[in-house]
């Protein structure tokens, strides 16, 4: 029996008032059973079907007749063939699955990719940097090693992005929250900002609200990154005029938690309506922005991203010709005034070790080589006494054998430098 006609082998007049619905569809006997024992008015449920080979889907409803006096005079049984659609969402599950694993398979590539690539450059910047600072660099030699410098670090932006979106896309994010002041973790993203800010001649206005003291738990690292990045957007369109940023605080119900929310407002350009939908689709830019610097196209997609990851949501208004506001707000805890509290770095250059400071041992272990000299280059002038360890195993082995300078000397898997000073035994290890 074709079951999508499944009465069709019965006339009229063998089916009114003679054949129960049981009789006409077999497949269905149970459950007209316990329908009509139960107390449902309504019931939808899918049903396969499987004759000779042939497999049926139906979307079967059932439904009571009742009268005005509130008996039941029947039943209706409505039968939809949903074969076809069946067929068609299989057919998109196969085909889900291998892009799926394309997707991922890309994912991992290009994060890869981008630690092989970060890598050299990292190499490339640490020793431009070093050059920089040599004293006897002419001011062309200076100006060359600028422009090597400026485009690396752009360069590594770009990688970053691309790492950012890879682990996004893989699922790999999560958040890793520290105790931090607020105030400081606001001044030193002000600080980092200033240099290219003064560079376009705009001024830059940090307001923070009254209520915004104290420590709160965070995830630092991916907030300073949203921030820089919605600044750094706001400087990269404004030619004239500022760039504001906006903290405030409020407490909320739930013992020791409160909500974070900043804004970051411009002077620029704005943004067009048409193009307010497509800013956060990443490698997506607006061609006619006017701005000089390009990127990836990723920015606003991994802002959006972190925020969410840490609970809230991004916005923004905009009016083209007057300039844009992006702002957000997120669920923050409330510290108690001790812990371990994470603050920014003062804007000082080290030197080097105290006079009467104890010298340190420290152990460098890195497989790359370049990695290694440019560690050696920048902590050695300060004092420390180095040793170096071309692979983890072979720096755990030093570590275990480490009681003297002696020890190290003849340790096949080190190598020795040591820059002044007698260090007293005692050795601290760092990771290159």
């Amino acid at each position: 029996m074709n079951l999508q006609n499944a009465a069709m082998n019965y006339t009229r007049d063998d089916m009114v008032g003679k054949l129960s619905a049981s009789e006409m569809f077999p497949w269905l006997a149970e459950d007209l059973n316990v329908f009509l024992k139960d107390m449902d008015t309504h019931r939808i449920f899918e049903r396969k079907i499987e004759n000779s080979g042939t497999i049926q889907y139906y979307n079967v409803q059932m439904s009571r007749t009742i009268d005005a006096s509130e008996h039941q005079r029947g039943m209706i049984l409505v039968l939809e063939d949903i074969t076809r659609e069946k067929q068609i969402s299989e057919e998109l599950l196969q085909e889900k699955e291998p892009a799926e694993a394309a997707n991922r398979a890309k994912s991992i590539f290009l994060a890869n990719m981008s630690h092989e690539l970060r890598t050299p450059l990292n190499a490339i910047l640490g020793f431009s940097s070093l050059m920089r600072k040599d004293s006897k660099s002419s001011p062309e030699q200076t100006e060359n090693l600028n422009v090597i410098s400026g485009s690396g670090e752009h360069l590594l932006s770009l990688i970053n992005n691309i790492l950012d979106i890879s682990k996004i896309e893989a699922g790999h994010l999560v958040c890793e929250n520290m105790d931090i002041t607020p105030e400081l973790f606001l001044q030193d993203i002000k600080s980092l900002m200033s240099v290219t800010i003064e560079k376009k001649g705009l001024d830059f206005n940090l307001n923070v609200s009254a209520n915004l003291h104290g420590q709160i738990r965070v995830d630092a690292v991916k907030l300073r990154q949203v921030l820089i990045s919605l600044i750094a957007n706001a400087i990269k369109y404004t030619t004239r005029g500022s760039v504001s940023l906006y903290a405030d605080f409020q407490y909320l119900t739930t013992p020791r938690t409160g909500q974070l929310s900043f804004a970051v407002r411009d002077t620029g350009i704005g943004i067009r309506k048409r193009d307010q939908e497509i800013i956060f689709l990443p490698f997506r830019q607006i061609l006619d922005s006017g701005a000089v610097e390009t990127g990836t196209g990723l920015g606003l997609t991994i802002c959006r991203q972190y925020v969410a990851l840490m609970g809230g949501t991004l916005g923004m208004k905009s009016e083209y010709g007057k300039g844009s506001v992006f702002d957000f707000s997120i669920p923050v805890g409330i510290c108690q005034p001790c812990g371990n509290v994470i603050n920014p770095l003062l804007n000082r250059r080290v030197i080097g070790l105290a006079d009467d400071h104890t010298p340190w041992r420290i152990l460098i272990a890195e497989d790359q080589p370049e990695n290694r000299l440019l560690l050696r280059k920048l902590l050695a002038p300060l004092g420390f006494d180095i040793r170096r360890s071309r692979q983890w195993s072979g720096s755990l082995s030093i570590l275990g054998t480490v009681a003297s300078a002696s020890d190290l000397d003849g340790h096949p898997d080190a190598d020795h430098e040591r820059s002044g000073g007698s260090p007293k035994n005692k050795s601290k290890s760092g990771m290159g």
